[in-house]
């Protein structure tokens, strides 16, 4: 059984590559720009919210 967290990289990995675009040097399309933002955003909301009120401590594979 692998021990790797996919399910973490999958979730963390895409909020922290768009969060990073708001410190990079802007050069190219603004709206490619603004796309990339508000899907970070989205991804952050929608992950915020599942957490939650779908987080249950008493879960037994926890």
């Amino acid at each position: 059984m692998s021990y790797f967290p996919w399910l973490t990289i999958l979730v963390v990995l895409p909020i922290f590559a768009g969060s990073l675009i708001l410190f990079l040097p802007h050069k190219g399309n603004k709206v490619l720009r603004w796309y990339t933002i508000c899907i970070c955003i989205l991804e952050l909301l929608i992950t915020t919210y599942v957490f939650c009120y779908h987080f249950q401590l008493d879960d037994p594979l926890i």
